[in-house]
Formats: C-alpha cells, structure tokens, sequence
C-alpha cells in the first residue's frame, strides 16, 4: 500500500473518530475511528500505541481485507473489534499513562486474535498477516511476546482438539 493511501485512511480515520467520539470512545465493528478517539483523550502521539501501532494496522488491514479468504475477512472483522473492546475501559478518561495502556493493549493481542479464530485461518492468510505487520514489527519485544503466546495459545487448542478425536 502506497504511502499517500495510508495517509489518506488515517485522515478518514480521524475524521470519523470526531464524528463517533463526541462524549465517549466507543468501538465500532469494522471501524478504526477508535483509535484516534483513545488518542485524543490520552495524548500519545504518532508513536504511542492509539496511533502508531492501532489505528495503523487497523487501516492497514482493513485496506488489505480482499486479499484474505472469507474466513479470513471475518476475522479481520471480529479481531478489530475485540483489540478495540478491550481498550475500551481506558476510553472514558486517562486513566493510564501512554505506556500502561500499551502494556495492556500488547496484553490483549494473544487472546483476541486466539478467540476470534486466527489459530484456524489458512496458511496463506497467516502469510498476510505477517506481510502487512512486518518483519521489523514482528521482531519488536512487545509483538513477540504476543506471538509466543498466541503460539502457545494455538497448540493448546490443536492438543484438546486431537484429544477429542
């Protein structure tokens, strides 16, 4: 995705946030405009987590959501909106600093992508998974803690599942 376009989202994403967050940040299935809403109530800026990592990959897969099978595409729906619900309690005030609501954003990675069905996506979406987060990102200390336990996560799942057979 070209650099204009993802400018152009986050404009759109911001401009929607003033739209859904007069009063209070409510996630909205399908929508990034949470994010810029945390942001500004917290005040974190371009590399805090609102932004610089949320709103980013947000838009970033919401633009890229043809290019995953269906059962992909519903995840990409479901596992926006439960990292967004997650943050949600944090929403109403600044009730955090910038780096304890990243910790418990990065904290609610595993169990969101787990709970809405990544273990049990297609090997090529996991390929799009990785192709629109990065390698640089994939290999910084918060994203890999939340891999190993997604990992963890999804061989917990694969082992009660041969269990049962």
């Amino acid at each position: 995705m070209s650099a204009l376009l993802r400018r152009i989202l986050v404009a759109v994403s911001l401009l929607v946030a003033l739209a859904f967050c007069q009063d209070a940040c409510t996630p909205v299935r399908d929508s990034c405009a949470f994010y810029p809403c945390l942001d500004a109530i917290y005040k974190c800026g371009a590399d805090g987590y609102p932004l610089g990592y949320g709103n980013k990959y947000c838009t970033a897969f919401q633009a890229s959501r043809s290019e995953f099978s269906p059962k992909g595409q519903q995840w990409i729906s479901d596992v926006m909106f439960c990292l967004q619900t997650a943050l949600e309690p944090f929403a109403s005030s600044a009730t955090v600093d910038c780096e304890q609501l990243s910790d418990s954003a990065f904290g609610s990675h595993a169990k969101c992508y787990v709970d809405t069905g990544f273990c049990a996506l297609l090997p090529s979406d996991w390929l799009k998974v990785v192709e629109i987060v990065g390698l640089k990102t994939l290999l910084e200390k918060e994203t890999i803690l939340a891999e190993l336990e997604t990992a963890g996560r999804c061989l917990e799942a694969l082992v009660f599942f041969q269990n049962l057979i």
